[in-house]
């Protein structure tokens, strides 16, 4: 009986041990956008301030591919915009009878500190779903950021759709 709970205990110590060294092996890249739902097997889209793309597929396995620095400066700054800008979110009590279309439709970024010029961890939504089978709504006050928010998400969704 002794030996049993020794090797029971030994058993659960192994297993602590590993969760400890893959949990000081996560990744700590700072995340600027990303996009959430589930479209073409595809359930995120994370851009990365180290100019990575990381796609994170229905299986849970993980595409990852690198972007040219031109397509991040034009990422990065859409991104930074929007960060900065108002956004408005809206509830509604009525909705049409649609079903709920199944896309990658939301779109957060990342705090931006204008002194330090880095991005935080703290993700806010600035664009949802806008169809009207949705009753709360997250969109930018302006429309040119509404529309470079649309800009933004198809591109995630495209680049994310190139890389897998």
């Amino acid at each position: 009986m002794k030996k049993m709970i020794l090797g029971f205990v030994a058993v659960l110590g192994l297993f602590a041990l590993a969760q400890n060294v893959e949990a000081r092996s996560v990744d700590r890249t700072a995340v600027i956008a990303t996009v959430d739902g589930s479209e073409f097997g595809i359930e995120q889209v994370a851009l990365l301030a180290d100019g990575r793309l990381q796609v994170k597929k229905a299986d849970s396995t993980v595409v990852t591919s690198q972007l040219s620095k031109v397509l991040m400066v034009k990422l990065t700054s859409d991104a930074v915009n929007l960060s900065l800008g108002k956004v408005a979110t809206s509830h509604s009590e009525l909705s049409c009878m649609m079903m709920p279309q199944s896309w990658l439709s939301r779109l957060s970024v990342s705090g931006y500190d204008t002194t330090t010029r880095t991005f935080d961890s703290q993700m806010r939504v600035v664009l949802t779903d806008l169809g009207c089978y949705m009753s709360d709504k997250t969109m930018p006050e302006s429309e040119f950021d509404r529309s470079s928010a649309e800009r933004l998400r198809e591109a995630l969704v495209v680049l994310a759709l190139n890389s897998i």
